[in-house]
């Protein structure tokens, strides 16, 4: 059914694959485009966060360690449209395959 190769394949709605397809690309594609990456990260943010990862000597480069703090925080900012994503996901996994488990017992006996 993931595959499109179902003899039972509907032409009324989207199922399986084809619907899996359409909630990974418009509907999460357009989550992660609505957020913006450098909201809520200003220039003063990176100065300090450069500032504090140097200490009291003058960086001659940019650390790593203040990036990374950084890419972090904003990074916490895809956790809520990829966890969305995944609970659709899952969902239409599970109205395809809630029964499997139970088919294949059933084949055993």
């Amino acid at each position: 059914m993931v595959d499109g190769k179902s003899q039972e394949m509907s032409t009324k709605e989207l199922s399986g694959g084809g619907r899996i397809h359409y909630i990974l690309q418009p509907i999460f594609v357009k989550c992660l485009e609505e957020v913006d990456p450098c909201d809520d990260l200003t220039d003063d943010d990176i100065r300090m966060a450069i500032q504090n990862a140097s200490g009291a000597r003058n960086a001659l480069f940019v650390l790593e360690v203040p990036f990374e703090f950084l890419v972090r925080r904003q990074n916490a900012r895809l956790l809520d449209p990829s966890l969305q994503c995944l609970r659709f996901v899952y969902d239409e996994l599970m109205k395809r395959y809630f029964l499997l488990p139970l088919r294949l017992y059933l084949v055993k006996l």
